[in-house]
C-alpha cells in the first residue's frame, strides 16, 4: 500500500503490536517508525497538492499580467497610472514569458514528483524520482540557461544594432566582413527562426532523453527485477553538481557585461548564488543517506529526504522569477512598497558598483551626467529636448540597449534626420520670390514649436494667469496651424528613397527592426506606401532581400549619408522639384509628414514610457548615491 493511505496505528496499544508487529522493543521501534513515516507521507501529499496549485495559479497570473497592449496609442488619453501599468507589462514581456513559463513548468513537474515520492511506496516513488528528475529538473535547468542566453543575445543584438545603424555607408562597407557585422545581419534576417530555435532544441532534447532513458530503464529492471531508487537519486546529484560547479560559473562569466533594465541578470545571478548553500545541504543529506541501507531501499528513512533541499531551491527561484514580479505589479501604487523598492534599488546599485567590473564606464557616465547642461524631467517637453540633444541621445540609447528597445530611439533619430533634410529642401525651393526671408523665417518658427504631446497640468488660476493662459493658447494655436501646414506639404521625390528605407526597416509588418506601434498608425503608412509602390515601382526594394541600413545591397544606389552620390535616371534634379502648395500645381509626390505623425507620436510615447523614466531616475539617483 501507499504510505499516505496506510493506517496509522497506536503503538502503545498492545493488541496492535500483537497483530501487526511484536511486543519486543524492536517491534515497538518499528511501529513508531512506520507511524512517523505515514504521517509524513500524508503531509507530503498535502504539500504536493498545495505546491501544484500555487505554481499553476501564480504562473497563470504572471501570464495574465504580461498579456495585453504595451503600446501607447496616440488617440488615447492615458492616465499616469495606466502608463505605469503599460511600463510594467513591457517589463513582464521583455523578461520572456515563454522562458519563465517553461521554468515554472519544470519546477512544477520536479517538485510535485519529489513530494509525491515521499508520499508513496518504493514501487511508485522510484519511478517518480527518476522521471521527475529527467524531465522536471532538466527542464528547469534548460529554462534557466535559456534566459541567460536570451539576455546575452538581446544585449549584444541591440548594441550592434545601434552601432551599425548609426554608421555611414563607407564605414559599413569597411566592416562588411567583420564577424560581429555578419552575426548582426544573420540575426536581423532570421529573427523569428532564431526565436523559435531554442524551444525546438528543447523538444528534440526531451525526445532524445526519452529514447535513451526508457529502454535503459526497462533493460535494467529486467536484469534486477525491480526499480532502483539510486538511478534517480544519482541523476539528481549529477545534474545539481553540474549546475553548481559548471553552469553557474560559466553563466556568471557569460553575463559579466550584460546588465539590463528589467532585472533579468540580477534574477539569474541571485538564483545561481542561492543554489550554492542548498547544494551543500543537499550533498550533506545525500551522503548521510548513502550509509543508511534502509534509506536506499525506500529513499525516505526519515521524514525529510535530501531532495527537499533541491525543491526549496527551485521554489526560491520560482518566487524570484514569478511571484515577486506579480507582487510588484499588484502593489505598484502602494507608497510603502515603492519606498522599500527604491531603498533596495539604492543598496543594490552600491553593491553592484562595488563588485562590478564595469566601474570605469560607470565613473565616465557619472562625469558625463554631472557635466551636462540639461537635467531631464518627467515631461514630454523635456523628452523632446533630450531627443534633440546628441549627447543626451547617446545616454538615452545606452539605456535603450539595456531595455532591449533601441529601435525606438534609432527610429526617432532617423525621423528627425529626414525632417531636417526636408526643411533644407523646403527652405531652398519654396517661394522663389521670397526665398531669402519668409520661407526661412517660417522654417525657423517650426523648429521652436511647442511639445506635440504636452501634459495636462491642473492648478489654481488667477485672473492674471487666465490672461496669460489665453495668450499662450493663442500662440500655441498659431504654432499648431503652422505645424499642420508643414506636415501637409508633399515630400519631394528626391527624398523618397530615404523614406522608403525608413518604412522598410522600421514600420512595415515583419520589418527587420520593427517598432511597436498600433495597427491604426501602421495601417495609415502601409496604405500610403502600397500606393507609392504602384505608382513608382522602381522604389520597391529588391525581391528576396531584407532592407536594412546595414545592408547596402538590399536597395538601389542611394544613401542618406552621401549627398553627392549619383542618382538614378528617374530622380529629377533640384531645379525640377516643386514642393510649394502655393503654386497651384500638383507635385509629383504621394507622401507627407502627416502620414507619419501617429507613428512618431506613439514612438515618442513608447520612449517616454520605457527608457526615459530610467534616465530621469539615473540623474536623480547619482547625486543621492554620493550622499
Amino acid at each position: 500500500m501507499y504510505y499516505c493511505t496506510d493506517p496509522i496505528y497506536e503503538c502503545e496499544d498492545q493488541q496492535v503490536l500483537i497483530d501487526h508487529y511484536n511486543t519486543t522493543s524492536s517491534g515497538i521501534i518499528t511501529c513508531f517508525s512506520e507511524r512517523k513515516r505515514r504521517i509524513a507521507a500524508r503531509v507530503y501529499l498535502g504539500v504536493a497538492i498545495f505546491n501544484a496549485v500555487f505554481v499553476i495559479v501564480t504562473t497563470l497570473i504572471f501570464i495574465y499580467c504580461a498579456t495585453g497592449r504595451t503600446t501607447v496609442i496616440s488617440s488615447d488619453k492615458s492616465s499616469p497610472k495606466e502608463l505605469r501599468k503599460l511600463r510594467k507589462r513591457q517589463t513582464f514581456q521583455k523578461r520572456s514569458v515563454s522562458a519563465t513559463t517553461l521554468g515554472a513548468f519544470g519546477h512544477l513537474v520536479f517538485s510535485t514528483s519529489m513530494f509525491m515520492t515521499q508520499a508513496f511506496n518504493n514501487a511508485v516513488g522510484c519511478q517518480l524520482v527518476l522521471w521527475g528528475v529527467v524531465y522536471g529538473f532538466y527542464t528547469w535547468i534548460y529554462a534557466f540557461t535559456l534566459r541567460a542566453y536570451r539576455l546575452h543575445h538581446l544585449f549584444r543584438f541591440n548594441q550592434l544594432k545601434v552601432r551599425y545603424l548609426r554608421m555611414s555607408t563607407a564605414d559599413r562597407l569597411a566592416c562588411i566582413n567583420d564577424a560581429d557585422y555578419q552575426w548582426y545581419l544573420k540575426r536581423t534576417r532570421k529573427q523569428k527562426y532564431l526565436a523559435v530555435l531554442p524551444y525546438c532544441l528543447y523538444i528534440a532534447s526531451v525526445f532524445l532523453i526519452l529514447v535513451i532513458a526508457l529502454p535503459s530503464e526497462l533493460m535494467a529492471m529486467q536484469t534486477l527485477g525491480t526499480c532502483n531508487v539510486r538511478w534517480g537519486a544519482g541523476l539528481l546529484a549529477g545534474l545539481y553538481a553540474f549546475f553548481i560547479c559548471i553552469l553557474v560559473p560559466f553563466i556568471t562569466w557569460y553575463l559579466r557585461n550584460n546588465s539590463d533594465a528589467h532585472g533579468i541578470r540580477t534574477e539569474v545571478l541571485v538564483d545561481a548564488l542561492v543554489g550554492i548553500p542548498f547544494f551543500i545541504l543537499y550533498l550533506f543529506w545525500y551522503i548521510l543517506n548513502i550509509y543508511n541501507s534502509e534509506a536506499l531501499s525506500i529513499y525516505i528513512s526519515k521524514t525529510f529526504g535530501p531532495a527537499n533541499w533541491v525543491i526549496f531551491f527551485t521554489i526560491t527561484a520560482h518566487c524570484f522569477s514569478v511571484v515577486l514580479p506579480i507582487i510588484g505589479y499588484i502593489l505598484m501604487e502602494n507608497k510603502y512598497w515603492t519606498r522599500c523598492q527604491h531603498k533596495f534599488k539604492k543598496i543594490s546599485t552600491r553593491i553592484v558598483r562595488f563588485l562590478s567590473c564595469e566601474s570605469t564606464r560607470r565613473i565616465d557616465s557619472e562625469e558625463a551626467i554631472t557635466g551636462t547642461a540639461i537635467m531631464p524631467e518627467l515631461s514630454m517637453d523635456s523628452l523632446e529636448r533630450i531627443l534633440a540633444d546628441p549627447d543626451m541621445v547617446v545616454q538615452l540609447q545606452d539605456l535603450a540597449i539595456r531595455d532591449f528597445s533601441s529601435e525606438n530611439v534609432i527610429f526617432y533619430e532617423k525621423y528627425l534626420e529626414l525632417e531636417g533634410k526636408f526643411r533644407e529642401e523646403y527652405a531652398h525651393h519654396v517661394d522663389s520670390t521670397n526665398h531669402s526671408s519668409s520661407s526661412k523665417n517660417w522654417i525657423n518658427s517650426l523648429t521652436k514649436k511647442s511639445p506635440s504631446i504636452p501634459f495636462k497640468i491642473l492648478s489654481s488660476a488667477t485672473p492674471f494667469a487666465i490672461h496669460e493662459k489665453d495668450a499662450e493658447e493663442k500662440e500655441d494655436i498659431d504654432k499648431n496651424s503652422a505645424l499642420k501646414r508643414f506636415m501637409s506639404i508633399p515630400i519631394p521625390y528626391k527624398l523618397y528613397p530615404d523614406f522608403v528605407r525608413l518604412y522598410e526597416v522600421f514600420i512595415k509588418e515583419d520589418a527587420p527592426i520593427q517598432i511597436n506601434i498600433s495597427f491604426r498608425a501602421r495601417h495609415i503608412i502601409d496604405k500610403a506606401f502600397i500606393a507609392l509602390y504602384q505608382k513608382h515601382p522602381e522604389l520597391r526594394p529588391k525581391p528576396g532581400t531584407t532592407t536594412t541600413y546595414a545592408n547596402p545591397d538590399s536597395f538601389y544606389p542611394n544613401d542618406e549619408d552621401d549627398d553627392d552620390s549619383d542618382l538614378t535616371a528617374e530622380k529629377p534634379n533640384l531645379d525640377n522639384i516643386h514642393v510649394s502648395h502655393h503654386q497651384g500645381v500638383d507635385p509629383p509626390a504621394e507622401l507627407n509628414f502627416s502620414m507619419f505623425e501617429s507613428a512618431r507620436v506613439e514612438v515618442c510615447w513608447n520612449i517616454f514610457n520605457s527608457v526615459y523614466p530610467k534616465l530621469v531616475e539615473m540623474y536623480a539617483t547619482i547625486p543621492s548615491l554620493a550622499d
